[in-house]
């Protein structure tokens, strides 16, 4: 048992978030966002319009082709789409750490600290 839990453990610390992950959570948070504060059916209509919509604006403009999501940033901007829950503002750049969670330069993510912060 112990065993298992060692490997459960080293592999998680490894890994970094997918970038299908970062794209359901997102429009998941997103969306919700936006219905909590009555602004989901003069934006996107029904729920499910929002949560495709948000899907195809996370790949075609924050993880566009090319680039690679970056793990620690995009944390960062789950996090802040969580705390901004009730917040009406969103649709006003209240999440200014999603701006940047992608890497277009080639260099890989590990997900990890880099020493350089």
């Amino acid at each position: 048992m112990r065993m298992l839990a060692l490997v459960l453990t080293t592999s998680l610390l490894g890994c970094g978030i997918s970038e299908e992950r970062f794209t359901k959570r997102f429009a998941k948070l997103f969306c919700r966002n936006l219905e909590e504060c009555g602004k989901l059916e003069v934006e996107f209509g029904t729920h499910e319009e929002c949560l495709d919509a948000m899907s195809d604006f996370v790949g075609d403009e924050m993880i566009p082709d090319g680039c690679e999501i970056e793990s620690k940033k995009a944390r960062a901007c789950l996090k802040e789409l969580r705390k901004s829950k009730g917040e009406c503002g969103i649709n006003d750049n209240q999440t200014p750490s999603c701006d940047d969670v992608a890497n277009c330069s080639g260099e890989a993510d590990t997900g990890g600290n880099t020493g350089s912060e």
